[in-house]
């Protein structure tokens, strides 16, 4: 009897064994108890900006294959298909948490910035630069977020991080720029377009092999904080590595003075993955001269090296009264360094969208820039849309950088406004500067204010606070009249 017991307690106990295994399993309980956690370095990255990149951005992309036998490495068959990563106090972490899968050896590869699709197309997966990389979306530099990242690592069974080191897989190039005396100082806020070159990639996550793909596209550098000594002004920009053919016209040079130069390269040049090219522009009685500097390797951050000199930029918190060459705002969003962001305007006006909704501008996007471009085919003087023409009339003597933010901006900075309406209101007064007035924060009293963004039934969609608490969306008609504020970069 006690035998028959014994072996019926076992049965039972070998039963409920096999029914939690298979219960964990069904749950995605991994069995080693032990997340997979990451750390990465960037190349030319010191540890604490990688980190800042890491912890501020969009997140990183991981896939995950266990080794089996001699399986070759690949990511055929991955156990984790960009899976999403984040920045903590622990390393790079699964959101949610990864696992081990007892002690199998497996084969990593991370990118950055994150992105969801691509799940099942790890050999050719899409990627394309920001063509306004002097811009902010969401909160992040899309300079930044053009700069794709890549490691790719073998790991055995371990409880400690993984340590990946990440390789900049775009091509970068640094643009320094000086005129002659005959219009000096005009390089300082032009604009620098690159033309005539394909702005999406496809990429082996197995390899980091880019491809070139798509259709040639413009590209708008950013500047640069470290100015060579000789130049006025430097800016940067990150473009898909290729090859451009000769005479194609390549740089687009645009000074606040109206004018605009162009030039040409005289022999075919490849922009090389994980590099960067220095290029020196000198503008000599209305030509522009250019010297190609030696390939090298990817640097964004380090100590200027010698003869250069640092653009000494004060630092800002947000709400802060910013009032530097001319330009007046307050600070409603900041990068990691706190020297660059955007404002909002001290004034507001009541003006239509547009007096003749018949033009039909073409502005669904939720870049401002793009907005304005629709905007210009439509009538270069603004004169048919006061309320674009308000904003970009701040532009002048020598002040370039204002523009009439599109939705998502505006939404984000309603979001500022539901939480801290009273101090940012405050801020906004405390100026003294003539002008400078509350934001109309009851619905009772304002229609809203207008974003630069059309709603595909070509109303404008306009931020306002709801009646029942919140923010909301509210759709106006183009000649309707409503408030505007105008944003600005810095």
């Amino acid at each position: 009897m006690n035998i028959m017991k014994r072996l019926l307690l076992i049965s039972i106990g070998i039963i409920l064994l096999l029914v939690t295994a298979c219960d964990d399993d069904d749950k995605g309980v991994k069995l080693s108890g032990t997340p997979i956690r990451l750390s990465g370095k960037i190349s030319g990255m010191d540890n604490a900006s990688t980190e800042t990149r890491f912890r501020g951005g969009a997140g990183v992309g991981v896939y995950i294959a266990d080794r089996i036998a001699e399986q070759s490495g690949d990511l055929t068959g991955a156990r984790v298909r960009n899976g999403k990563f984040m920045q903590s106090a622990d390393g790079l972490v699964g959101d949610p948490l990864v696992y081990w899968e007892r002690a199998t050896r497996i084969d990593v590869a991370a990118y950055y910035p994150y992105a969801r699709g691509g799940e099942d197309t790890p050999e050719a997966y899409l990627f394309q630069v920001a063509e306004r990389q002097d811009s902010m979306l969401d909160g992040l530099s899309r300079y930044d977020e053009s700069d794709f990242l890549w490691a790719r690592k073998s790991a055995d069974y371990q409880e400690e991080h993984i340590a990946l080191s990440f390789q900049h897989l775009m091509s970068k190039v640094i643009i320094n720029l000086k005129s002659d005396a005959m219009i000096p100082g005009d390089m300082v806020g032009s604009e620098v377009n690159i033309l005539g070159m394909l702005t999406s990639a496809s990429i082996d996550l197995n390899t980091g092999v880019v491809a070139a793909v798509g259709q040639p596209g413009r590209v708008v550098a950013i500047q640069d904080d470290v100015v060579k000594s000789g130049f006025e002004v430097a800016m940067k920009v990150i473009l898909v590595p290729q090859t451009v053919e000769k005479g194609i016209t390549w740089l687009e040079i645009k000074t606040l003075g109206g004018y605009s130069y162009f030039y040409e390269l005289p022999e075919s040049f490849t922009f090389q993955s994980s590099k960067q090219v220095t290029l020196d522009v000198s503008i000599e009685s209305g030509e522009c001269h250019v010297t190609v500097g030696e390939i090298e390797d990817w640097t964004e951050t380090g100590n200027p090296v010698l003869g250069e000199a640092v653009e000494d930029l004060p630092v800002f918190e947000l709400y802060d009264f910013y009032n530097l060459n001319g330009v007046q705002g307050i600070v409603i969003a900041l990068d990691e360094t706190g020297k660059h962001g955007t404002l909002v305007s001290l004034d507001e006006t009541i003006e239509q969208w547009c007096t003749d909704p018949s033009l039909m501008a073409q502005a669904y996007s939720d870049d401002p820039m793009e907005n304005l471009e629709e905007v210009l085919k439509c009538d270069p003087t603004l004169e048919y849309f006061p309320a674009m023409k308000w904003c970009m009339d701040k532009n002048k003597d020598g002040i370039s950088g204002w523009y009439m933010p599109a939705l998502p901006e505006l939404k984000n900075f309603w979001n500022l406004l539901n939480t801290d309406s009273e101090l940012i209101n405050g801020k906004i007064l405390a100026t003294g500067v003539p002008g400078a007035v509350a934001i109309e924060t009851d619905p009772f009293e304002t229609d809203g204010y207008f974003s630069s963004t059309l709603s595909f039934s070509d109303n404008v969609r306009t931020m306002n606070f709801s009646w029942f608490g919140g923010i909301s969306t509210v759709l106006m008609e183009q000649t309707d009249y409503c408030s505007v504020r105008a944003f600005y970069k810095f």
